[in-house]
């Protein structure tokens, strides 16, 4: 059975990744529930502009102070990689 394999088992175990047009509140929902073990593919999507933004801030550069962020439509990634950046940077990222 599918089920029973490791991947069965991983993508019926669920995702608490958030859908868009999802209000903004839900991230912090699905924080209080998350598990180990708990897949979140919309963190997954991110790694490449992780990995951009991360080599841009790893040479010595200028202090940043006002980052803003801009994203398409209603999709709760921009404001993941918000979140990972403001705590990357020490200062609030607005959108």
């Amino acid at each position: 059975m599918p089920s029973q394999s490791p991947l069965g088992a991983l993508a019926s175990a669920g995702s608490p990744t958030p859908r868009p047009g999802q209000p903004p509140g839900v991230l912090a929902d699905l924080a209080e529930v998350v598990q180990a073990g708990d897949s979140d593919f919309a963190w997954t999507r991110l790694t490449p502009w992780r990995t951009l933004l991360a080599a841009t801030l790893d040479v010595p550069h200028p202090p940043i102070v006002r980052p803003r962020y801009s994203r398409s439509g209603t999709y709760p990634s921009g404001d993941m990689l918000a979140g990972w950046l403001s705590v990357r940077l020490g200062v609030p990222v607005r959108g």
